[in-house]
């Protein structure tokens, strides 16, 4: 976890253009030559009698462009600030900017400062024309610079959806990411207050690097499941039906395969330890052995792949590793378990739980759901994912879809199953579903020596084959969601990229009813985006 920082706000005066290229065209100094003093004095002549000395009155607009650009390769986000230029202060002044030839998206056109979005590679030509009014006579001046945008590399990873000029540091934040993870497809989305801000893709949803992935793009979330089982047993607890410290096997009518507990300390395990993984389950020990549905199926006779039902009955055939609230140790079978308190108490299957009270309120029920490990049953706006471990090697798994052990396919596309681990890690999502549920779900589903700290900021990590996803809420406000397609070494310093690239931005909590735009106050550029820390009727912080 990174430490905290606080949000910066960046001058032009003080910052320069990133990378070389672009920058302001006006000299640093325009004043005129200066002239010989003995020049001057050989010069000097007395006016003759009825001439009037010859007087030179400066302008009085002089228009000035400062540029900040973010970088040179397209998309290029350019800040552009007019409030520099020269002008009387008894006069209305109006800003009339251009760009030559229009190429992308403005956030301002009018005002003395210019937030652009060059997606075209070439030179284009931006100019202002700064003009004075007071009624009887107007003046104006034009300034004008030049943004060269260069044509991305064959190398770089292709960008879709809409380019927001202010966050173009998160493009190139995740663009970096996905480079370090030598991973083929991301996305990125950020929202605030139930508002989505920013949507991106990058990269390739295919295998054969043909087709550019959608801002669209569903990817597996792995454990950020965890974050929706946690919110609806916080919903439960909430409406009286559920205390956290009910033993979880109170709300359990499914029984052992012997009709017997394996372990009579099952019963001790509470709906609190199963949240906190301090149940009693220890994966180092048994190999995380929820995910083995060959070995589900073995001890309970099954022809054909476990359910939820099926894990639960699996558990509870196998002893604890130690005395439940004696130890906290990450564990995937508690919140098996708390899938099937949840279907119990309200006697739904667990999804349908997830949709009704979770999904279907925020309007996501397009967004997210299960996920699928048979790639002919995926979501059609879904990645491909990459079968290479976190040290690079190619895997491949026995084949968990039929059962069988003798055939082998890559272990993103049948080694592992996700109907009967749903309520720990078994959802896919579009990338916008993930930044909006991180304001409304526990992100801090971790054991409690791995809670965030005080910073405000809470991240909540997903990893299964092929695939690594995080939800985020910033110390803004703002939250995230973002994913690759592969796991990998260093995954989680995503969390250090993203964030870091929202500490650039300056946070205001006075304009509520303006989410995202620029202004611009002498010298300065100010990104400005609405804080939102309240909302969200069973946040657990």
């Amino acid at each position: 976890m990174r430490p905290p920082r606080r949000a910066v706000l960046t001058s032009l005066a003080t910052v320069p253009v990133i990378l070389a290229g672009c920058q302001t065209l006006r000299p640093a100094d325009d004043s005129t030559p200066e002239s010989d003093p003995e020049d001057i004095e050989d010069n000097e002549t007395t006016p003759s009698h009825g001439e009037e000395a010859a007087t030179t009155t400066p302008p009085e607009v002089t228009a000035r462009i400062d540029l900040r650009v973010e970088r040179t390769v397209a998309p290029v986000a350019v800040l552009a600030d007019a409030s520099e230029s020269t002008v009387p202060d008894d006069r209305n002044v109006t800003y009339e900017w251009q760009i030559v030839p229009e190429s992308g998206q403005r956030v301002n056109r009018t005002g003395p400062a210019l937030s652009y979005g060059f997606e075209t590679p070439g030179t284009h030509r931006l100019s202002v024309t700064v003009v004075a009014e007071d009624g009887d006579t107007t003046m104006s001046d034009t300034d004008e610079t030049t943004v060269s945008v260069d044509e991305r590399g064959p190398d770089r990873r292709p960008v879709t959806g809409t380019f927001v000029p202010e966050f173009a540091r998160l493009d190139e934040a995740m663009l970096d990411y996905l480079e370090a993870m030598d991973a083929t497809a991301g996305a990125l989305a950020v929202a605030s207050d139930g508002e989505v801000l920013l949507e991106r893709g990058y990269g390739w949803a295919d295998a054969d690097q043909s087709e550019p992935t959608p801002s669209t793009a569903v990817f597996r979330i792995g454990s950020i499941s965890k974050g929706l089982t946690a919110a609806l047993v916080d919903q439960l607890v909430h409406e009286g039906t559920l205390e956290r410290d009910d033993p979880l096997l109170e709300y359990l009518s499914i029984d052992p395969p012997a009709n017997e507990l394996a372990d009579e300390r099952l019963a001790e395990v509470t709906v609190e330890h199963a949240l906190d993984h301090r149940g009693g389950w220890n994966r180092f020990e048994t190999g995380d052995h929820i995910w083995d549905a060959f070995a589900i199926a073995e001890t309970l006779g099954l022809d054909e792949p476990p359910d939820l039902e099926d894990a639960i009955a699996f558990l509870l055939d196998h002893p604890l590793h130690y005395d439940p609230g004696t130890d906290a140790i990450y564990s995937n079978d508690g919140y098996v378990m708390l899938g099937g308190v949840v279907s119990g108490v309200l006697g739904v299957d667990y999804q349908d739980a997830v949709e009704d009270r979770l999904l279907e309120p925020l309007g996501l029920t397009a967004d997210v759901g299960v996920a699928q490990a048979d790639p002919e049953r995926r979501h059609p706006d879904e990645v491909w994912y990459d079968p290479r471990d976190r040290m690079g090697e190619r895997t491949e798994c026995p084949n968990a879809l039929t059962l069988d052990e003798d055939e082998t396919v890559p272990c993103p596309d049948g080694g592992r199953l996700f109907d009967h681990v749903l309520p720990a890690a078994g959802h896919r999502a579009r990338l916008r579903g993930v930044a909006l549920l991180a304001d409304e779900i526990p992100l801090d589903v971790g054991p409690p020596d791995e809670v965030s700290g005080d910073s405000g900021e809470r991240t909540l990590f997903g990893g299964v084959p092929g695939a690594f996803a995080m939800a985020g809420r910033h110390s803004s406000g703002l939250t995230v969601g973002a994913a690759m397609n592969r796991r990998a070494e260093a995954e989680n310093t995503i969390e250090d990229r993203v964030f870091g690239g929202l500490d650039e931005l300056t946070i205001s909590e006075t304009i509520p009813e303006i989410p995202l735009h620029v202004t611009a106050e002498k010298h300065q550029v100010k990104w400005i985006i609405d804080s939102y820390m309240g909302g969200g009727s069973y946040r657990t912080e």
